[in-house]
């Protein structure tokens, strides 16, 4: 509000204001990367063949899996108020190696894991598709050929998801 209403950016003079809204941009910005991931995981679980595979995707895992996954970024992000600091009226990452050292940290949570990770999962759920399609084709049960048709849907709109992310 500060800064939009009244061009007055409190980051420029409070090192507090700095540490937090860079520590909470970099939270809020790899929470959907990893909520994306999980989503993809989930799928490739549903469409697996292995029952085992399939319980493990259940609402009830989420109560932990959603909680687990805020407090992971939360903690492994505490590293980036320590080094944030202003300079010249900017607040920006401590110079030096810290710099070197978080630009490949952001470059690997970011780019590299993220599109790595979704890519694997991407794949093996077309090939978990691909072999229902076989199975259902060879049963040839329609009640069971809709739920699979909605799978597809569900899988479909996943990995366009990815695509964009990409």
């Amino acid at each position: 509000v500060m800064m939009s209403g009244y061009g007055y950016d409190p980051t420029t003079w409070s090192d507090l204001f700095c540490k937090l809204r860079t520590y909470f941009w970099f939270v809020f910005n790899q929470w959907p990367r990893s909520f994306l991931i999980l989503t993809c995981i989930d799928r490739f679980l549903i469409t697996s063949s292995n029952t085992n595979y399939r319980q493990m995707s259940q609402k009830k895992h989420l109560r932990y899996i959603i909680p687990v996954n805020i407090c992971l970024w939360l903690a492994l992000s505490l590293h980036v108020p320590f080094y944030t600091l202003i300079i010249n009226s900017s607040c920006v990452y401590l110079p030096g190696i810290y710099y070197i050292l978080n630009t490949v940290y952001n470059l690997l949570t970011s780019a590299v894991f993220p599109i790595l990770i979704l890519s694997i999962f991407s794949l093996l759920i077309i090939n978990n598709v691909r072999q229902q399609r076989r199975r259902i084709q060879s049963l040839v049960v329609k009640r069971q050929y809709q739920k699979q048709r909605r799978e597809e849907q569900m899988v479909l709109m996943l990995l366009s998801h990815v695509v964009i992310y990409i």
